[in-house]
């Protein structure tokens, strides 16, 4: 990979070696995965490219590949994230200010790859969204996808959720919830894509009835839930939260004031 080796020499290379040479890590402890996502220069079809390695490292690699961490504490995933895209560019005027420019489009793809990748083998179950929420995650390693949560992640999971079929939907609300990320999060989630609030988990469950569930505090996202939920059906605010069992205390009451 590091090389720009042919597709068709890896995937021979890869036959003969499998999952022993596909898991090998280097000296800062990467495997084949974190050295494919570092790939320089980009070719023009960097995406088609990437995915087709991605496809035959993951064959014998499996689930594995996409969780090692390298010396850094970084999955492939999180890998993405330091990865520089920011360019700098020098002014001509006489004070020769510099500025920046950020591109997220690599890290965006990488991110989409990865997760689709994840949700295919299945990593970390269903409100893992692909080894994005891992149960074995630092608090380090959830602070880095929470800081790139509106820049990349958000626009990678809309690409994700594009090459879905058009029945299947990612829980991803639900999935913020139960992994108790920030309230800024799950608010400014719901602003930005106010229709994750009417996709259902595989148990047919709505965010509002994992909120419900997880006792989650009206001012830590509950009351965008319970507001984004009722916009979409034709009732009352009160008859929706006692349906889906919003607690009373901290949820429900708020409805009438908190008296």
């Amino acid at each position: 990979c590091e090389y720009g080796a042919s597709i068709d020499t890896i995937s021979k290379l890869v036959e003969v070696g499998r999952n022993e040479l596909v898991l090998a890590k280097d000296k800062n402890g990467s495997n084949s995965l974190h050295i494919l996502l570092d790939f320089k220069p980009l070719p023009p079809n960097y995406t088609l490219l990437q995915k087709a390695l991605l496809d035959i490292l993951t064959q014998y690699g499996g689930a594995k590949l996409l969780t090692e961490t390298n010396a850094w504490d970084n999955t492939p995933l999180l890998y993405c994230f330091n990865i520089p895209h920011v360019s700098f560019d020098s002014d001509e005027d006489e004070d020769c200010i510099y500025f920046h420019s950020v591109d997220y489009t690599v890290p965006i793809s990488n991110t989409s790859l990865l997760i689709s990748k994840g949700i295919e083998l299945q990593v970390e179950g269903e409100y893992g969204i692909g080894g994005l929420f891992s149960s074995i995650s630092s608090q380090r390693a959830q602070g880095v996808i929470y800081k790139n949560w509106y820049d990349i992640v958000l626009p990678a999971l809309r690409q994700v959720m594009m090459k879905l079929s058009h029945d299947r939907h990612l829980p991803i609300l639900q999935a913020l919830v139960v992994n108790k990320a920030p309230t800024d999060i799950i608010k400014r989630t719901i602003s930005r894509f106010s229709e994750f609030i009417n996709f259902a988990d595989s148990f047919g469950r709505y965010p509002i009835d994992i909120a419900a569930r997880h006792k989650l505090a009206w001012d830590d996202g509950m009351k965008e839930i319970v507001e984004a939920f009722v916009s979409t059906q034709q009732t009352t605010t009160f008859h929706v939260c006692i349906k889906h069992g919003v607690p009373w205390e901290n949820g429900t009451k708020e409805v009438f004031g908190g008296n």
